[in-house]
């Protein structure tokens, strides 16, 4: 089934919840019909001559079920997952101005830097559709969401990775943290009422990139990524150093 317009658009994340519903979510320019079926359903960009993001969801017969859309442009999509309770997580990065509410309220967000360095975002949305919260990770250095998962209580687990000095902390308390490299990696958790429950740093002198997460059955939370040089796995107050012997080498966590 097909799902665009004259320009240029792509879906990039996907994930099914637990009653058998498809959500896609994506990007396009201009104007994107998002029913796959016989039908249309119109997405129109608010920003003359840019884009914006779509979120579909499709019955479980790939039937068009709903859609909204994110003003917003230059926009990335990296992950989506249905929460414990049923809500739908998005996340990934924007550099400028965007509204984050797919519905008829708005919900802006504004990087702290206008130097075009991508800013991260996590977005929840209820099971139907409707906006719940937004909030933003980063500051004026490169930041971004790789790997989003659900824990238990409807509880969020997000990594990434960012550059010089960031808020890791989506909600309204400022917690800063400098990178000791170029980018470091981050991974945070966030209650069901999307409030901080902890934060992690992972850091190297170069680079290090949490690449996709995961969460146990038991609750425990995998991180696999990339590094350059050497990185420090521990994110307590120990040490856990390791080193590669190649430009780029991986790591499991």
């Amino acid at each position: 089934q097909r799902i665009g317009g004259s320009g240029n658009d792509g879906a990039q994340v996907m994930t099914v919840d637990p009653g058998g519903a498809l959500w896609i979510v994506g990007t396009f320019t201009d104007e994107i019909d998002v029913d796959p079926g016989q039908g249309t359903h119109i997405l129109t960009s608010a920003i003359p001559s840019g884009g914006g993001g779509f979120i579909l969801r499709l019955n479980p017969d790939g039937s068009f079920a709903w859609a909204g859309q994110i003003d917003g442009w230059p926009l990335f999509f990296s992950s989506i997952v249905v929460a414990t309770d049923g809500s739908i997580a998005v996340a990934g990065t924007f550099d400028r101005t965007a509204d984050f509410d797919p519905g008829s309220g708005v919900f802006s967000m504004t990087p702290p830097s206008s130097n075009g360095m991508n800013q991260a975002f996590v977005l929840r949305l209820s099971s139907t559709g409707d906006f719940l919260w937004a909030g933003q990770i980063g500051g004026v250095g490169g930041d971004g969401v790789t790997g989003l998962a659900a824990a238990g209580e409807g509880s969020l687990i997000v990594g990434g990775y960012f550059g010089a000095t960031a808020d890791l902390d989506p909600g309204p308390p400022v917690l800063n943290r400098t990178s000791q490299g170029q980018a470091d990696t981050f991974i945070l958790k966030l209650d069901v009422a999307n409030q901080l429950a902890w934060l992690d740093v992972l850091s190297g002198p170069i680079e290090t990139h949490v690449l996709d997460i995961a969460v146990s059955e038991a609750g425990l939370v995998g991180a696999v990524g990339q590094f350059r040089g050497f990185v420090d796995l521990d994110p307590g107050p120990g040490e856990f150093y390791v080193a590669g012997p190649g430009v780029d080498d991986g790591f499991v966590v």
